[in-house]
């Protein structure tokens, strides 16, 4: 299996995401779910800054799922 999937995330004040949607899926629920768990749990983002202040954002984040061959 791979893919790529292409996920909303929805970041807060200090860079850490508080939703993730899935905006297209891979074709592979497994990676789907993969991506958006691994991005809640252990991703951290610059935030988006208006006007000299950090604010909470949607960002566009495509997560690939490629098999090397070795």
């Amino acid at each position: 299996m791979q893919g790529t999937v292409l996920l909303r995330v929805l970041v807060d004040e200090t860079g850490r995401p508080v939703q993730v949607e899935i905006a297209h899926g891979s074709g592979y629920l497994v990676l789907d779910r993969s991506a958006r768990e691994q991005v809640l749990a252990r991703w951290r983002f610059q935030p988006a800054i208006v006007n000299g202040h950090a604010v909470r954002a949607w960002a566009s984040v495509p997560v690939s799922f490629v098999l090397n061959n070795l």
